[in-house]
């Protein structure tokens, strides 16, 4: 069977591939695996990860980037939010990798 060229593959295809090849790093799975319970400020999650708060912010910003999270200033702090609709995107494709189940 030939391989996929560019052209046959489609966006959203190349859209979960950079989604997982984010999430391929344990922290930042471990982020949105937080998230995904509820919005949370930089030091709530940096001291579920045992991190400091810079170390955290890297990935904090890979992930906003990429649109994963989003995040609101209120007062000193960062919350930050899992993109629901990154979210269901990644579940999408989760389960078209397993049908009929």
């Amino acid at each position: 069977m030939p391989r996929p060229t560019r052209a046959h593959i489609s966006s959203n295809a190349r859209d979960w591939a950079e989604d997982f090849a984010l999430l391929g790093n344990p922290v930042r799975l471990e982020v949105l695996l937080l998230l995904a319970n509820g919005p949370k400020n930089t030091g709530v999650l940096a001291k579920a990860l045992g991190m400091s708060v810079p170390a955290l912010a890297h990935h904090l910003v890979r992930m906003q980037l990429r649109g994963l999270v989003t995040s609101k200033r209120l007062g000193r702090e960062v919350v930050y939010r899992a993109n629901p609709l990154v979210l269901k995107g990644l579940e999408v494709a989760l389960r078209r990798l397993r049908p009929n189940r």
